[in-house]
């Protein structure tokens, strides 16, 4: 009974031990089969990311596949940047419950890590060690774990080496109680992680070399694009563009260089060299020039006489620099710049400046002539008012007119110097009458002047060609008539042994400037030419022509100098333009611009007799600085009736006028010192409002004058004045307002 009971509690024992070893066996079995399971997903996976060379096609089938065979529920990958030092997250996948796969859970994809953070993933990368942490861990990112996320996870962090360099970390998770499962797969997982990273660093690979070969074929597109454009460019370039080698021989020019220099292309294909564009008196120091390019030297610009295969030459800058390649020169690439046009700029702004020069020195003979004139005309006013006043108060038969006439004549005289004077300030030259050019040829014509000298000069035939229809200009009758009597006589002059003298007139329309001795500018111009067959002008004296007191004549016998001054003054102060052509020898023609009117001339004025312009007792006060002015003045007034008081300034003026009243000023407008005219009544119309004035001066017409006659000062007389040109003035200016009223 006891071997009976032995035996079957040996045999319960035997039957519990081989339970647990059948268990054993079914976990062993398990276990096995779950290896096998893992080696056989982890192999697939292995051939779906060595297959491939394109990197993103690697990173979705590795996480996707261990997603989708369940070895992990999540995956996340973060390659390594070796060259930024950084890495970011490139995958992050999910496998929910159900078996659906998310790619991108909570927005992780895009960060980014410098390999120096603390975060846990880039300390993996630096260390190449996996970190397992259970739950929280302040090197996770906040942006994406917190706390409450990590309650009772684990997180594995695994480096994806290449040898000693950590190519990627992949990072996932697992319930704490799946700890040893979980590193136990990962254990497994390793030869996957190799073959992870060999398929990276393929991918790399071949990424990079299909970014060389892009970037190649990009290059080489570029550079023929490049190549393409410049010659295209070079094409549309107006400038000879070329490239020669070492010799010198050029190896390309584009269209302009055939049209530039003469030299077809066949020509250029058998061989031109550099040197045959140049003359051949410049091709030495170019040659120079050249070699020290080819040995590095830098040119900004060299300027060279270019020559055309016809021989004919033309003035070029060339800009060159050598062609390297494998850091030695083989050539010369250049371009060749025609500066034929800014070489005659040049010439043109030389010539301008030589004329604002002229300009300005005639501006300052000017402003010392009328500073002359000024006080000459203070003194001429009494050499010819005082005779003429006296010569009123003589019988007819007194000996005493004949001189006092030729004084009286003598002072005409000088004004008529002065007003030359004064032509030469560009100074007192009116331009406000309607003239017509014929009627001043026609003057001149039957004038004692020419007479006397084609007495003189019998042997110079003069002829005219005058059109009929001229156009009027707006002028000055005595200067014009002056102008083209200094031209006139200068031409009969330059002609001693006989010639022709030709006067002509024409209507003119310029639709282009003319660019001559004086640029005239397009319009429509009356045309005034004077031109003869004399002696001729040389260059040098044509630049000196038109300076003052520059004459080639005896000065004081046949001319005062002022001839051509007057001249040019006369047609600048009417907008006008003078051309000077002369050929020693041959002759000269002076032909003179001036712009059109469509104004009608004005009918001649009868004289006025002195019943006109007599006084009636009215009070008349002359202002003037000059003593003898003011006896002048005063008696010529005086004998026209008028009440006159003087004074020798503006301020005894005004004080005079304090306490009384006077029907006219006669008023000079150049007081010194002290106020001038316009100071002067200024003041006074501050307390007599509507004073009437008139305005004297041995001056011009200044914008001084102009203002004073627009506060109400009438008409401008000019010293020297005669009693009737005064008288009118005056009487004028007192019968403003009575012929108003009779109106």
């Amino acid at each position: 009974m006891k071997d009976e009971n032995k035996t079957k509690a040996q045999l319960l024992k035997e039957n519990e031990s081989l339970q647990r070893e059948i268990t054993e066996l079914r976990l062993r079995e398990e276990v096995l089969w779950e290896n096998d399971r893992l080696l056989a997903a982890f192999h697939q996976i292995g051939q779906t990311i060595l297959s491939p060379l394109d990197l993103d096609q690697i990173l979705d089938n590795m996480g996707r596949h261990i997603a989708e065979a369940g070895i992990f529920r999540s995956l996340m990958i973060a390659l390594v940047d070796e060259s930024t030092q950084s890495m970011e997250v490139v995958r992050n996948f999910y496998r929910f419950p159900d078996g659906s796969l998310t790619l991108d859970k909570g927005n992780v994809v895009g960060t980014r890590y410098s390999l120096a953070d603390e975060n846990i993933t880039p300390e993996v990368a630096r260390t190449g060690e996996m970190k397992v942490i259970e739950e929280w861990d302040d090197r996770f990112d906040k942006r994406i774990d917190t706390h409450k996320s990590r309650k009772g996870q684990i997180s594995y962090f695994l480096p994806v080496k290449q040898g000693d360099r950590v190519v990627a970390v992949l990072a996932t998770g697992s319930q704490l109680e799946e700890k040893e499962e979980r590193l136990h797969r990962i254990e497994i997982m390793r030869p996957l992680l190799d073959q992870f990273a060999i398929a990276l660093e393929h991918a790399r690979l071949y990424e990079n070399i299909r970014r060389e070969i892009t970037e190649r074929k990009q290059v080489e597109e570029a550079l023929r694009e490049s190549e393409s454009k410049f010659k295209e460019l070079a094409e549309l370039l107006p400038e000879t563009i070329f490239e020669s080698d070492i010799d010198g021989k050029i190896t390309y020019a584009n269209r302009v260089a055939f049209e530039k220099f003469g030299h077809p292309l066949e020509e250029i294909d058998k061989g031109v060299f550099v040197h045959q564009l140049i003359a051949p008196h410049d091709r030495e120091r170019a040659g120079k020039k050249i070699a020290e390019i080819l040995h590095g030297k830098k040119s900004r610009g060299n300027e060279y006489t270019a020559q055309r295969k016809d021989g004919t030459t033309f003035p070029v800058m060339i800009y060159s620099s050598p062609i390297i390649k494998k850091g030695k020169p083989v050539g010369l690439r250049g371009i060749v710049v025609d500066i034929t046009e800014f070489k005659q700029g040049e010439e043109e702004k030389a010539k301008l400046e030589a004329r604002i020069r002229q300009a300005e020195k005639m501006e300052a003979m000017g402003n010392l002539a009328g500073g002359v004139a000024h006080d000459l005309n203070n003194i001429l006013s009494s050499v010819t008012g005082f005779p003429e006043l006296i010569l009123l108060d003589l019988t007819e038969d007194s000996p005493l007119r004949g001189p006092l006439q030729v004084i009286k004549d003598s002072g005409e005289k000088a004004a008529q110097v002065v007003q030359d004077l004064l032509t030469l300030a560009r100074r007192g030259v009116s331009v406000e009458d309607v003239v017509n050019a014929n009627d001043i040829i026609s003057d001149l014509l039957r004038s004692p002047e020419y007479g006397k000298l084609k007495w003189n000069y019998p042997g110079v035939e003069v002829e005219t060609d005058i059109e009929t229809d001229l156009l009027n200009i707006l002028g000055s009758p005595v200067h014009l008539s002056k102008t083209a009597m200094n031209l006139v006589a200068n031409a009969i002059e330059a002609m001693p042994e006989g010639g022709k003298l030709t006067l002509s007139t024409e209507n003119r329309y310029l639709d282009r400037p003319i660019r001559g001795y004086d640029d005239v500018e397009e319009g429509d111009y009356v045309v005034v030419s004077v031109s003869d067959t004399g002696i001729g002008i040389s260059p040098e004296d044509m630049k000196k022509i038109f300076e003052p007191f520059y004459t080639k004549k005896q000065m004081g016998r046949s001319g005062t100098g002022l001839g051509m001054t007057v001249v040019w003054g006369t047609v600048k102060d009417h907008n006008g333009y003078i051309d000077l052509q002369s050929t020693v020898g041959e002759g000269t023609t002076f032909t003179l611009y001036f712009p059109v009117t469509r104004q009608e001339a004005a009918k001649d004025q009868p004289g006025f007799p002195i019943e006109k312009y007599m006084g009636k007792g009215e009070s008349v006060l002359v202002i003037d600085d000059i003593e003898e002015q003011q006896k002048l003045a005063s008696a010529i007034l005086t004998k026209l009736g008028y009440s006159v008081t003087t004074v020798s300034s503006g301020e005894e003026a005004v004080e005079y006028l304090q306490n009384g009243s006077v029907d006219l000023l006669v008023l000079d407008m150049i007081m010194d010192p002290g106020m001038d005219g316009l100071d002067t009544y200024r003041h006074i119309l501050k307390r007599h409002p509507g004073q009437k004035a008139i305005i004297v001066s041995g001056f011009s017409e200044t914008d001084r004058v102009e203002e004073t006659q627009r506060l109400g000062a009438g008409a401008y007389v000019r010293k020297p004045y005669l009693m009737e040109k005064l008288g009118i003035a005056v009487r004028t200016e007192l019968d403003k307002d009575r012929s108003s009223k009779e109106k």
